[in-house]
């Protein structure tokens, strides 16, 4: 994918020139192409379907409090005769379970949408020969590595976070007196998303840059997402040995959100983390060790292209 030629004008600068933040050009410019095509569009509208369904879920519920205290005595939490007297750790109990459901079906939508945004870009510029237009502008690697970031974290943010804010602000309106107890939730699962979308698209990149096929590099993504977690799942149920789970791509990611969000469920959610108390070290490892391994590709790949 070539650089629009608005872009052109936009780097025709001086080369420290500080103003003109030549990522953020590319990362606005290519934007606009990441998102193009009726299949983007249809992933990015249905993203927002789960955030749909559990607004209406729990407006519904919150219109008789009794059938919110009957839930509640449902799931174990204790038997109150009002909203209010739901203790704080029981609040955040219950929504931490409710985001953390929100949060597994948006990774999967932005598991589909990564590779509809993220393949082509570094693919698509070695195919079409775009490089020898970078080369004739002031732009660095890490410029060009930038831009190219934040063009595939930009949809990804919004598919994410939007709907966790759809989903917690319907919950707090709802069910008054529970913002006190609960708004460290706002926080918590926002840092758990830009580690999702910066994981994501970091390695995304990588495999981009593996070849001049876009569809190549979409194939080799679903075999390090869905592929691992597939055999994860089942080194998992087959050993029972939760170090298994550092094999899977998602299940890492899924640790990493679990362990940030504080999550404590209120009811059996089947996680695929055996050992949700291990904490962070393991599975950021395993993250941060394949961001290295991306930016290495990528930059091993500008350096062949031969930007400064």
């Amino acid at each position: 994918m070539a650089i629009h030629e608005r872009l052109y004008s936009r780097l025709a600068v001086p080369p420290r020139s500080r103003a003109t933040l030549p990522a953020l050009a590319i990362s606005r410019y290519g934007t606009r192409y990441a998102t193009r095509g009726v299949f983007r569009k249809l992933v990015l509208f249905a993203s927002f379907a789960p955030a749909v369904i559990m607004s209406f879920g729990l407006y519904f519920i919150a219109q008789n409090e009794e059938s919110v205290l009957s839930i509640v005595a449902q799931m174990g939490m204790g038997h109150y005769a009002s909203i209010a007297e739901v203790p704080a750790e029981k609040a955040y109990q219950a929504l931490s379970t409710v985001l953390w459901t929100l949060l597994v079906w948006q990774g999967w939508f932005a598991t589909l949408l990564t590779p509809l945004v993220g393949a082509p870009q570094i693919a698509d510029d070695m195919r079409s020969h775009a490089f020898e237009v970078y080369l004739a502008r002031p732009i660095s690697r890490w410029d060009y590595f930038l831009g190219k970031l934040f063009v595939i974290m930009r949809p990804l943010l919004l598919i994410m976070v939007a709907p966790v804010l759809i989903v917690l602000g319907m919950a707090h309106g709802f069910l008054e007196g529970t913002f006190s107890n609960t708004w460290t939730l706002y926080p918590r699962a926002l840092v758990a998303i830009l580690a999702w979308a910066t994981v994501n698209s970091i390695v995304i990149l990588g495999i981009s840059s593996m070849g001049k096929s876009a569809r190549y590099a979409s194939v080799i993504w679903f075999v390090v997402t869905v592929g691992t977690f597939i055999v994860g799942s089942i080194l998992l149920e087959a050993t029972q040995n939760s170090v298994f789970d550092l094999v899977s791509y998602n299940h890492c990611l899924f640790a990493v959100v679990i362990n940030v969000i504080d999550l404590r469920p209120v009811i059996d959610l089947d996680l695929p983390i055996l050992d949700i108390d291990r904490g962070l070290g393991p599975s950021l490892t395993v993250l941060g060790g394949l961001c290295a391994l991306s930016t290495w590709l990528v930059m091993r790949r500008l350096r062949a292209g031969r930007l400064p």
